[in-house]
């Protein structure tokens, strides 16, 4: 083979005159430097995107861990509501919680405070509404943390052993034995 010509990377590459070889050197370094700061670019791309999709991941973690909060929470609730009545019917005011499903995932609590006066307290995974009722007309409804603090007032009756002002209709009729 000649000086003049020299082969330039592969085999199947053609020959090239040494006089042009500096120029090629010169277009493959620029060439690598370009096909680096591409590769470059890319690489930092997919880290940024991986660092980006971790930090999403973990906020998306965040809201499974907050919706499985939330059904531990109903689940509380709905516990809670149970005991409140069964306190609130010994002590003689008409009081019910009906669960739906074996899961205690809502619930639908209700109690007469007399004189025509009910309340009820509805929880479930949708939320929280707590409906004030006299003479059949809504007096008040409140839904969230307000209903919640409602709940309180009347968890106070149960605390403070407070009995209702008058005895609940059903309750006042005397059981005759039977023979």
């Amino acid at each position: 083979m000649s000086d003049a010509f020299r082969r330039i990377g592969s085999p199947s590459r053609p020959l090239v005159p040494t006089a042009s070889l500096a120029l090629v050197t010169l277009q493959s370094r620029e060439h690598k430097s370009a096909v680096f700061e591409s590769h470059r670019r890319i690489l930092k791309d997919h880290f940024t995107f991986g660092l980006q999709s971790k930090r999403l991941t973990k906020r998306l973690g965040m809201f499974v861990r907050l919706a499985e909060q939330h059904r531990q929470f109903v689940k509380d609730l709905v516990m809670n509501l149970q005991a409140l009545a069964t306190v609130l019917e010994d002590l003689g005011y008409l009081a019910s919680c009906y669960t739906c499903g074996g899961q205690m995932n809502s619930a639908s609590f209700m109690v007469s405070l007399g004189d025509n006066h009910l309340i009820r307290f509805l929880v479930s995974d949708y939320g929280i509404t707590w409906t004030e009722m006299r003479d059949d007309r809504e007096l008040m409804k409140l839904e969230g943390a307000e209903a919640i603090q409602q709940l309180q007032e009347l968890a106070n009756l149960a605390k403070f052993k407070i009995a209702p002002t008058q005895p609940s209709p059903a309750l006042s009729v005397p059981v005759k034995p039977q023979a």
